[in-house]
């Protein structure tokens, strides 16, 4: 009934007590706001699903970053820290000092050991030289000796020969009574007296050759040298390759930060003793982050690299950030669980698997910090619904 029909009503009749007109202007109202709270309550159900089905919607996804872990290659005393944590750095500042000075003690000492060793290498080296001419020199004469002697073997084998034909001719005489026996003896004692010449010539042939073999022993000698200067020169490289481990050490010292970026986390005061390998800062760079989300596996299938993210920040409520879908991971978190959940008694109960997602997102005067919440957007198309 309308209040135009109540108002008629309530003139045509006048008898109508006014508790009556009240409690339907109220009903009328009443009926009113409900049926305006539905249809507003309509459009908001409505609303939401249409923006379920074109948006994926994600509240816990993260700002992630790449942690550089800073450690020490060398133990030492740390005698300064140039850094504390918020610091801004640049790639190459030296951020923390390690006292060097007992390495580079050891490294003079190195040094002084590889001048040592280059001296005895050197005295080696002019000692072969020295024997290897003195053994040519020495060779090249007993060579010629032996070749002297040798020539001087064969001409009394010549002699021999000769003083052999002469005698033998004279004992043929002799016989027919030609040659008296004075010069037959003559003629046998010159074979006799040539004979002798010519063993000691064959004498002097193997004492030349002895002294030659005797020359020769001096390569043995060299080769003995160039043993111990092979030997030398190992442990001269040894040592070179320690000195090149202790100056590496030394750089070591110096702990430099290898990116821009700034510092997280301190772990160590100065005047603390720092141990290899000890961790002793962490930091990232801030202008290289994005976000991390997990999406259900049921959204899958709308998800597309290159799609376009809607970013808001919690700590920024107001500004709106702009993404892209730059990685979908190709398998799900609980893949990555320490502990997976155990099911000893068979009940199985369905959960909804996450696939983690990576977005690319542009830095803001360095608003976007590692670890901050922020919330997305993911707009899908129609078809892939």
């Amino acid at each position: 009934m309308s209040n135009s029909e109540l108002s008629n009503n309530s003139d045509a009749n006048p008898d109508l007590k006014p508790e009556a007109r009240s409690f339907g202007n109220k009903f009328v109202l009443k009926t009113v706001l409900i049926l305006l709270l539905v249809s507003v309550s309509g459009i908001g159900v409505i609303s939401w699903y249409l923006d379920q089905i074109n948006n994926i919607h994600v509240v816990d996804a993260r700002i992630d970053t790449e942690m550089k872990t800073i450690s020490s290659s060398t133990a030492g005393n740390i005698i300064s820290l140039n850094v504390k944590e918020g610091d801004k750095v640049k790639s190459g500042d030296l951020l923390l000092k390690i006292d060097d000075r007992e390495a580079k003690i050891e490294l003079r000492e190195l040094k002084y050991l590889v001048d040592g060793k280059l001296a005895q290498i050197r005295q080696i080296e002019s000692q072969i030289r020295m024997l290897d001419r003195r053994r040519v020199a020495l060779v090249v004469e007993r060579k010629s000796e032996l070749t002297a002697a040798k020539a001087e073997f064969a001409a009394r084998e010549l002699n021999i020969k000769l003083a052999k034909d002469d005698f033998y001719r004279a004992d043929s005489l002799k016989k027919r009574g030609v040659v008296s026996i004075k010069k037959w003896r003559l003629l046998k004692t010159r074979v006799e007296m040539k004979n002798q010449e010519a063993r000691k010539a064959a004498a002097k042939v193997k004492v030349a050759e002895a002294a030659l073999r005797s020359a020769e022993i001096t390569r043995d000698e060299i080769d003995v040298l160039r043993h111990e200067l092979s030997r030398q020169i190992a442990q001269k490289e040894h040592l070179v390759a320690k000195i090149d481990g202790k100056k590496i050490q030394i750089d070591e010292t110096n702990i430099i930060s290898p990116i821009d970026g700034v510092i997280d986390k301190s772990f160590i005061s100065s005047g603390e003793m720092a141990q290899s390998g000890q961790r002793l800062f962490l930091m990232h760079d801030p202008s290289h982050v994005w976000i991390e989300a997990n999406i259900k596996e049921t959204r899958l299938r709308n998800l597309k690299l290159g799609q376009l993210v809607s970013v808001q920040v919690d700590a920024y409520p107001n500004q709106i950030y702009s993404g892209k879908l730059v990685s979908i991971g190709d398998a799900t978190t609980s893949q990555f669980a320490l502990l997976p959940a155990p099911n000893p008694s068979g009940n199985f109960t369905k959960v909804t698997q996450r696939i983690p997602v990576r977005i690319e997102i542009k830095q803001r005067s360095n608003h976007l910090r590692p670890g901050m919440m922020v919330e997305l957007d993911i707009e899908i198309d129609a078809d892939d619904g």
